[in-house]
């Protein structure tokens, strides 16, 4: 099963300084409980700490190519999350367009809803929650050009 958050953040950044940003590995760690971040193929590879469960995943990312037409700039990455005992995927789209005193970020993500974590259910409900909270914290650290 398959969900998707999609939402805009505006940043007083200009927009070459948050592309560039938005595809380095330090923007990886405006995600929640993200440690080191790795280079790996074209893209990274992170540890992501998760509240509930309770557990480590890793992420392979691989950044799509960055495409400029009609005043704005976007691109997209993918996304393999490796769980203890799964394996799902996300799509992540980024848009970034100048406006008045800086960039808009237009935002989505679109996930496979975790079977299991933790050799456990996942409670749909609580997930979805977490996936919101977590996609606002880390559109914040990227319109403020750094992490936590």
């Amino acid at each position: 099963m398959s969900e998707k958050i999609v939402t805009s953040v505006h940043s007083d950044l200009g927009l070459k300084e948050l592309v560039t940003f938005s595809r380095s590995p330090q923007s990886r760690r405006c995600w929640s409980g993200t440690g080191e971040v790795r280079p790996w193929s074209a893209g990274y590879v992170y540890d992501v700490d998760i509240k509930a469960p309770r557990v480590r995943i890793v992420a392979e990312e691989q950044l799509g190519d960055v495409i400029e037409e009609n005043g704005s700039v976007s691109f997209e990455s993918a996304v393999r999350w490796g769980w203890p005992d799964d394996v799902t995927a996300s799509w992540l789209s980024y848009r970034f367009t100048e406006e008045e005193g800086g960039t808009r970020v237009d935002f989505s993500v679109r996930y496979d809803f975790p079977g299991r974590g933790a050799g456990h259910l996942i409670n749909a409900a609580r997930w979805r929650r977490a996936m919101q909270k977590s996609v606002a914290h880390y559109l914040n650290g990227l319109a403020r050009g750094k992490p936590d």
